[in-house]
């Protein structure tokens, strides 16, 4: 996002025109390069795996991968980022000779980016909420106005500041204020993963509460009061699957699971209805959906009522 979204963008133009393979005759002759270390990759009916229905390969064929062990989900390896910091340093060093260039373009790029800028406002209970950007910073800024009074501008979540503990990627998700908008509920995915970490923050001292949410989607949504929170997580291919509920000042691990959805096939999401009063449970394929409804009054409600009728369920 941002500055850095921008100069990928001049460095994709300048791969285009050709100046990169200019810049690699002049620059380095030996790059870094990956060993080869061969890894089966099954394809098809694997037994103990998931693989979807329909018409699999049984058996199922192989193939020789030499450089699966490149991939790590985690982004934790020291190997992997040892080889992508010298490919990086490598790509540096050849394209040296094009900074000017690549200066231009970026501020040729840039002059047709508006900045400074401020989105429309939206009112949501007693105040108008909007985000905003300013010439020079990467990131936006969430920002609320009273609407029925004088009351001055106030920065609810300044993504720049954020940036600043994820200095190598930063990505922020949702950001909500809980109903009676004394507290902020902001993730932030700082690895690349869209992976989120869901913190809290007390809109009236500024101040961060303890409670941490790891290891989320990014969804998040209030109950019917500023106590309740609901998020989901993952299973291990990384679908959004199950659906918690988190009361703020319990740890994590204290969380119950209100659903989860077992089919590979199907993406769970959250939301909340307009007037405030039902969760929004969505699981989403490319071919079908449903939509379970949970009362937020019940801040206890238990999963049966999702599962035995209790509650609505709609499917299209």
């Amino acid at each position: 996002g941002g500055r850095g979204a921008r100069v990928a963008a001049a460095l994709g133009v300048i791969a285009a025109t050709g100046l990169a393979d200019a810049a690699l005759a002049d620059g380095p002759s030996a790059p870094p390069v990956a060993p080869r270390r061969p890894h089966v990759v099954k394809i098809g009916k694997v037994p103990g795996e998931d693989r979807g229905s329909g018409d699999l390969y049984d058996p199922p064929r192989e193939l020789v991968d030499d450089l699966f062990w490149l991939r790590d989900d985690k982004r934790e390896s020291a190997e992997i980022l040892d080889h992508l910091r010298a490919e990086n340093a490598y790509t540096e060093a050849a394209t040296a000779h094009l900074a000017g260039f690549r200066d231009k373009l970026y501020k040729e790029l840039l002059s047709h980016v508006q900045e400074t800028d401020s989105s429309a406002p939206y009112a949501h209970g007693p105040y108008a909420y909007y985000t905003r950007t300013v010439e020079g910073l990467s990131y936006a800024i969430h920002c609320r106005r009273p609407l029925r009074s004088l009351g001055g501008e106030q920065v609810v979540l300044d993504e720049n500041q954020v940036a600043k503990e994820h200095p190598d990627h930063c990505d922020v998700g949702a950001v909500e204020p809980s109903p009676d908008h004394g507290v902020l509920a902001w993730a932030v995915d700082g690895k690349g993963y869209e992976t989120y970490t869901v913190h809290f923050t007390d809109l009236a001292s500024g101040k961060p509460l303890d409670d941490l949410l790891e290891e989320t989607s990014g969804d998040v949504v209030w109950g019917a009061d500023r106590r309740t929170v609901f998020y989901t997580t993952f299973d291990e291919a990384h679908r959004p699957c199950a659906v918690w509920r988190h009361t703020l000042g319990e740890a994590q691990a204290q969380d119950e699971k209100l659903f989860e959805d077992p089919d590979g096939l199907f993406y769970v999401s959250i939301g909340k209805s307009r007037d405030g009063r039902l969760l929004l449970i969505s699981a989403d394929s490319t071919e079908t959906s449903e939509v379970h409804l949970l009362e937020l009054s019940d801040r206890k409600g238990a999963l049966a009522d999702l599962e035995k009728g209790g509650k609505s369920l709609v499917r299209t």
